[in-house]
């Protein structure tokens, strides 16, 4: 089940994120969107958005740590490689590299939480993605991975 925050349910893009933000998924998306909720997140702003068709999608702002922490050219190198790996099901729509906004296809699913951690078969398969992403040899980022150093 993911997790919503109806504090931003109602708001048009631009009254939520600004213009700029609307005009970078008005530019993937023809349709009028609204904002469905505010999901949760360790620490970007995602919003589930949602057209007139009633399709779903979640847009991805990250904070000013992320952005500074972030190569937005690996991170998009790496959402890329782990679709055509089937690593991840996540279909990338739009990223600006610049900003680093994305925009996904919405996958009704769970979302992980602090507390999802604490179930240990769960924490062993992040874990092991996180160590298929790091460690591959064809990985965009590819890198030693120790999550106990």
């Amino acid at each position: 089940m993911t997790i919503y925050e109806t504090s931003a349910q109602g708001f048009s893009l631009a009254q939520l994120c600004g213009h700029q933000v609307s005009n970078f998924v008005s530019a993937q998306i023809p349709k009028e969107c609204k904002v469905i909720s505010r999901l949760t997140s360790f620490s970007n702003a995602n919003y589930l958005i949602e057209d007139s068709n009633r399709s779903n999608y979640v847009l991805r702002i990250p904070n000013i740590i992320s952005r500074q922490l972030i190569s937005q050219d690996h991170e998009y190198a790496t959402l890329k490689w782990a679709k055509h790996t089937k690593l991840s099901k996540i279909k990338v729509l739009a990223y600006d590299l610049r900003e680093g906004y994305l925009l996904t296809r919405f996958i009704q699913g769970k979302s992980c939480n602090q507390e999802s951690f604490r179930d240990l078969a769960l924490l062993q398969k992040a874990i092991e993605l996180l160590q298929n992403l790091h460690c591959t040899e064809l990985s965009p980022i590819h890198a030693s991975f120790n999550p106990l150093t």
